[in-house]
């Protein structure tokens, strides 16, 4: 159970930081950070874009916790859960932040955390700037900037993912080798 420990009127900053980090882990490995392209109706012609950060699982366990942090924090958020496409697959919740204000409050809590998913965390929090400044649309050539570089990170993070350096690759294949020779004696 998260409590809040309060010295001299604040919250305890170990207690705290410990448990964004910790958010910041969840986002980096189960997370969705976005700029939603919504297509116009037929009166419209100008397409909208959408700040989004989803978090998905199959755990309740984890939604609970993370949900009672969220709550503990003072941050909006929608919850979903739905069976998955196959009735053999587990149902799988969703939580979400959506609009300018529950994206950026959320992503300014965990972004110096992240790991994996920062780039897109400062793509996503530009965007939010530009629109907040009022840049409406039309959109300015940057925000296509952006929905671009999310939709390439998106798409190209398998194979950033799985590689790394050749000289971190070759320390690791010398420990592995190390690791082996012990095994089998």
């Amino acid at each position: 159970m998260l409590t809040r420990q309060k010295s001299e009127g604040a919250v305890n900053q170990q207690v705290t930081s410990e448990w964004i980090a910790w958010l910041a882990g969840i986002v980096d490995g189960e997370g969705c950070i976005r700029l939603q392209e919504r297509k116009p109706p037929k009166n419209r012609r100008t397409i909208v874009y959408s700040p989004c950060v989803i978090l998905t699982n199959t755990s309740l366990l984890l939604k609970d916790k993370i949900e009672e942090m969220l709550e503990w924090l003072g941050l909006p958020k929608y919850t979903k859960s739905e069976q998955g496409w196959k009735k053999t697959w587990k149902p799988r919740w969703q939580i979400i932040f959506t609009g300018l204000s529950r994206p950026k409050k959320f992503l300014q809590l965990v972004r110096p955390y992240l790991v994996v998913k920062a780039e897109e965390a400062d793509l996503l929090l530009e965007f939010i700037a530009m629109r907040e400044g009022k840049q409406r649309v039309p959109y300015p050539p940057r925000v296509l900037e952006i929905h671009a570089r999310l939709a390439e990170i998106k798409q190209t993070r398998h194979l950033r993912d799985c590689t790394c350096e050749p000289a971190e690759a070759g320390k690791i294949q010398s420990e592995l080798h190390g690791d082996m020779q012990r095994l089998q004696k």
